[in-house]
């Protein structure tokens, strides 16, 4: 596998008051007739308490990870991220 890890540097967006984000990780793996691709995000949570904004910001991660992939892989599979 090849990856390529990108790390932010600031982030004046909306979205920086409710998480931090520390990096962004691609995973570029060679599979029979393609390649996988893994996005790993990581963050640090700013809202308290973690038992209630946890859950929540966990779920928008994975769904803009995965609009992202999706509007850069642009394909018929119906593609899950774990």
């Amino acid at each position: 596998a090849t990856s390529v890890r990108f790390v932010v540097d600031s982030d004046s967006s909306h979205i920086a008051h409710w998480l931090d984000w520390k990096d962004v990780i691609w995973t570029f793996t060679d599979i029979p007739n393609g390649c996988l691709v893994a996005l790993t995000v990581n963050y640090d949570r700013q809202l308290d308490p973690g038992w209630y904004f946890a859950p929540a910001e966990r779920f928008g991660v994975r769904q803009a990870s995965q609009f992202f992939l999706d509007e850069c892989f642009k394909t018929d599979a119906n593609r899950q991220l774990d």
